[in-house]
């Protein structure tokens, strides 16, 4: 788990390096909101918006970031450690974004 190396008194954890700037590019394409940004419901979700259409939903938890389309049951995994300097939910975004065009591809 992120940040058990300064609990338990280890020094040979290394932060993974920062995203290059053509994912960096990719994320800021996008437009990351909480779902309910009154914080009504307990969940931890935030929504991604590609212009004014909502492509999916991420989350950062303690096991790590995950990411699912509107149209899928359940989370998937994409992230477990990343670099500080990286922007919030960023690999999950990166991953979503993927998994758009994928399904994008696949329909034509």
């Amino acid at each position: 788990m992120r940040g058990n190396h300064i609990i338990w008194g280890r020094q040979d954890y290394v932060e993974p390096p920062p995203l290059p700037p053509e994912a960096l590019a990719r994320v800021a394409m996008c437009s990351v909101m909480p779902r309910w940004p009154d914080r009504t419901k307990p969940y931890n979700w935030h929504e991604v918006r590609a212009g004014d259409d909502v492509i999916g939903f991420v989350k950062t938890g303690l096991g790590g970031q995950s990411y699912r389309t509107p149209d899928m049951d359940d989370w998937f995994l994409v992230a477990w450690d990343w670099n500080r300097a990286d922007p919030p939910h960023a690999h999950a975004v990166l991953r979503l974004l993927d998994a758009v065009n994928a399904s994008a591809e696949a329909s034509v």
